[in-house]
């Protein structure tokens, strides 16, 4: 159960990453606020922003990085409150559940890391992308790599992520251009990386989506 929701805290898993934050943007209201309070588990970030430093570096690339984790969260608190409330049944209970995972984060991360194969590793297409950095988008290697990374997520993704190839790139173009993406992209592949990702997939909005 700990684990179940550990994409909220971890940095390195991109397609989760990406679901919640496109959960998130729902604009659903709520009625009782007070049921959805998160201030314990922005505390509980916080005390582990302090207490792990190393582990917020090692992970997050820096801790400004991380304070952007935290603002992401903090622009849609009622909607990941409701989340929690869905896929736990409290917020006290994902709150605990959070806890946990903060408190064997680095535990949990390395036996996370440990299970994916180095060869899934290697073909990430946005790493990929990444490493091509300076070469035109245009280029034919630049344009399979965003085809290959809209045929993983038509294959791997649910529903809610993938709908179609138009709709996949403005997610992809829309989240790489945000504050937190954006940071930790140009930490972990160096400077202009997020912005030569969203440059390449708005290429192929822009020449090839017909295609599929």
């Amino acid at each position: 159960m700990q684990e179940k929701h550990q994409f909220l805290i971890e940095r390195g898993h991109l397609d989760r990453q990406i679901e919640l934050l496109t959960r998130l943007e729902e604009r659903d209201t709520i009625d009782n606020l007070q049921e959805y309070d998160l201030s314990e588990y922005f505390r509980a970030l916080e005390e582990f922003k302090t207490s792990h430093k190393d582990e917020v570096i090692t992970y997050w690339g820096s801790e400004e990085n991380f304070d952007l984790f935290i603002q992401q969260i903090r622009k849609s608190e009622a909607q990941a409150a409701r989340l929690a409330v869905q896929e736990f049944g409290s917020v006290e209970a994902y709150t605990e559940a959070m806890k946990y995972n903060l408190e064997h984060f680095s535990e949990i991360m390395k036996k996370w890391q440990a299970q994916i194969p180095e060869e899934l590793k290697a073909k990430d297409p946005f790493v990929k992308l990444a490493s091509h950095k300076g070469e035109p988008v245009s280029s034919d290697v630049v344009q399979q790599l965003v085809r290959d990374a809209i045929s993983r997520a038509r294959d791997t993704a649910s529903s809610e992520l993938f709908c179609d190839h138009a709709s996949y790139c403005d997610l992809i173009i829309e989240l790489y251009s945000g504050d937190y993406i954006h940071a930790v992209t140009d930490t972990k592949h160096g400077t202009g990386s997020a912005e030569y990702i969203v440059s390449a997939f708005q290429y192929y909005l822009d020449h090839f989506r017909e295609r599929g």
